[in-house]
């Protein structure tokens, strides 16, 4: 699917009236789903654009159940770097709300699942297969990430810097063989968390 929310070769974002209806959700289970998600990751013609992507980024390279991934993602862009200082990266509810409203009104809020519950519980947050409304809210997370990119511009102008910062990312994820890092951090971050939360991350 390509990318019309941000201009490849200047990596200035585009201006666009509504979020598209288009979504797409592979089954990242089966070895041909696998196999078309990391083409695409691979590629370096095709920027992907991703919100808060060391989690992903870590997941693709060294997940190894039902077989193992080991993606070397390629041209990938965090935006939400490009929003974030380098000690505080913003939420994307907070990111949301500098969009205008009109365009997200009738876009599920997260609010609607409970993550923590089951994740306490090591337990996967949306059942499988699918129920309907859990897999409207996943590609609906991918328009709001459309909506963020069209309407708001960095302080920078464009994501040539987050762009950068996200391959230096890539990089540590792949000098890391056992995607140990990854682990230690999420420990820090459950560490500082206290009582139960019912909002995602």
């Amino acid at each position: 699917m390509p990318t019309h929310t941000i201009d490849r070769a200047s990596l200035q974002p585009q201006p666009m009236a509504a979020p598209a209806r288009a979504g797409l959700l592979i089954d990242m289970r089966c070895a041909g789903g696998a196999d078309l998600v990391k083409r695409v990751m691979e590629s370096e013609k095709i920027i992907k654009v991703i919100w808060g992507a060391d989690g992903d980024l870590t997941s693709l390279r060294h997940q190894e159940v039902p077989f193992p991934l080991g993606f070397k993602s390629r041209s990938v862009i965090d935006a939400q770097l490009a929003f974030s200082t380098p000690t505080s990266r913003l939420g994307m509810a907070r990111m949301l709300e500098r969009v205008p409203p009109e365009i997200i009104e009738r876009l599920p809020q997260k609010e609607w699942i409970d993550f923590d519950q089951p994740h306490s519980y090591n337990r996967r947050a949306l059942r499988w297969p699918l129920h309907p409304e859990e897999a409207r809210y996943a590609t609906d997370d991918l328009h709001r990430l459309d909506v963020i990119v069209a309407t708001q511009v960095p302080e920078s102008g464009g994501y040539a810097q987050a762009l950068a910062t996200t391959k230096a990312i890539t990089d540590r994820i792949e000098a890391d063989p056992d995607g140990l890092a990854w682990i230690q951090n999420e420990m820090i971050w459950f560490e500082r968390k206290t009582g139960v939360q019912r909002r995602s991350k």
